[in-house]
């Protein structure tokens, strides 16, 4: 004997929800715009990068590097909700490291620190010397993730470092 009335259909939409009586809560509007702020930053930081990346890698090495971009963008989706003070002030910062790509002395820092910590990864897991070329470019897959990862590392490094000092003047 059931205590649900004989005409009960529990996958019936509700009259409220096929009305479009639905209110967004605040707090999915504000998790979508720290979602889409991050992803608006994530794309500034990338021209300069991309741009000097892609002439350094070819076959495999493409997908590497391709493979670490969505890797940290997904990290920051993942972020937006679990850590959001720090998701904050890569906000900040990444505005700032962005806007640096027109004195691209950091990009270009964490380029030539990126492709020399790679060239010794890939040296040490006895890749063979002609499979990993600083230049022109690099055409192994760990290679094109490795570059990339650890450019955008000290990248992103740099603009929580700036962010969290913005956030911390703003405090006082």
């Amino acid at each position: 004997m059931s205590h649900m009335p004989e005409n009960f259909n529990p996958y019936e939409v509700s009259a409220s929800v096929a009305a479009g009586d639905i209110t967004e809560a605040p707090i999915e509007a504000s998790y979508r715009k720290k979602l889409i702020t991050w992803i608006v930053v994530f794309l500034l930081n990338l021209p300069l990068p991309l741009f000097f990346g892609s002439s350094m890698v070819a076959g495999a090495g493409v997908v590497g590097m391709v493979s670490a971009i969505l890797f940290l963008l997904m990290a920051g989706v993942f972020a937006t909700s679990r850590f959001p003070r720090l998701l904050s002030a890569l906000q900040v910062g990444g505005v700032v490291t962005a806007v640096s790509q027109f004195l691209p002395i950091l990009h270009m820092f964490a380029g030539v620190v990126a492709m020399s910590v790679t060239h010794q990864i890939v040296a040490t897991a006895g890749a063979n010397a002609d499979d990993f070329n600083v230049m022109p470019e690099c055409t192994l897959f760990v290679g094109g993730f490795c570059a990339t990862f650890i450019t955008a590392g000290i990248v992103l490094f740099v603009a929580a470092a700036i962010g969290g000092l913005v956030q911390a003047v703003r405090r006082r």
